[in-house]
């Protein structure tokens, strides 16, 4: 999903940042996001970032 500039959500986080939060290695990040459980968002060609609204929606499930 590319999202046009200066339209994006405020509530994004970084891979290294949720990598953190999960305290899970950047790559399974990565597979999270091939397994589709992970959507990200593609603001330029080497900018992804995460919408909280997922991040959240996975953490109250129990999936992390």
């Amino acid at each position: 999903m590319k999202v046009p500039p200066g339209n994006t959500d405020p509530e994004m986080i970084s891979r290294e940042q949720l990598a953190a939060r999960w305290v899970i290695s950047v790559q399974s990040i990565k597979r999270w996001e091939a397994d589709g459980v992970l959507t990200p968002v593609r603001l330029g060609p080497r900018l992804i970032r995460y919408r909280f609204t997922q991040i959240r929606q996975i953490e109250e499930d129990g999936r992390m």
